[in-house]
């Protein structure tokens, strides 16, 4: 299993960014309408090499009061390309962003929350020390409808079950892979994750 990650580091005091970009496409530093930088991906995702040839190093980029740094998956290259854009995908994206500006996003936002009245979204957050290390335990609970766990295909026990193709619940496996346990509970509009550390 691996992971694409994108680690930026901002440094407000001198104006420079430290970037690690492992498996994501090349970043773009935005500095002007008509000014702007490409910053390639240097690194292999996580979980392709082993401790010891992981290269942790970060790319340090002159940054300037203003500027935007663009990131995309990529879903936004097989977008374009389904799409039959000529064009780069850097540019197909800042299209469909002027037409969708944020001043809208923010506007239907706000719209979509005013309509919202008696819902929450609640965490709780559980740590104990052990001799190896400790324990944290994250509750996370909500006010919404829930799912059924009990059949969803990557919290079966049986390779056969999780097999085939899926266009959802990585992060699902994902928590199953790192945590020591997942329990969900009620109508599945609760969950406990464990997770161990060690010294």
């Amino acid at each position: 299993m691996f992971c694409c990650a994108v680690m930026v580091e901002a440094n407000f005091e001198l104006n420079q960014l430290n970037i690690w970009n492992g498996g994501l496409p090349d970043m773009w530093l935005i500095r002007s309408c008509t000014e702007r930088s490409i910053l390639p991906s240097r690194h292999l995702p996580l979980g392709i090499l082993d401790a010891e040839q992981f290269n942790a190093e970060m790319i340090p980029v002159r940054s300037q009061p203003g500027d935007r740094l663009l990131l995309m998956t990529d879903g936004v290259r097989r977008a374009v390309e389904s799409a039959g854009s000529d064009g780069h995908p850097f540019d197909a994206l800042m299209n469909g962003i002027q037409r969708f500006t944020g001043h809208r996003y923010y506007f239907e936002r706000a719209a979509r929350l005013d309509r919202v009245s008696g819902h929450y979204i609640r965490f709780s957050f559980y740590h104990e020390l052990m001799h190896w290390g400790g324990r944290l335990s994250i509750v996370c609970e909500d006010s919404g409808r829930g799912f059924d766990f009990q059949r969803h295909p990557v919290l079966q026990s049986t390779e056969m079950a999780q097999s085939g193709a899926r266009y959802g619940g990585r992060g699902l496996a994902l928590l199953k892979r790192l945590a020591k346990s997942i329990r969900f509970h009620e109508q599945g509009n609760r969950v406990e994750i464990v997770y161990d550390w060690y010294l």
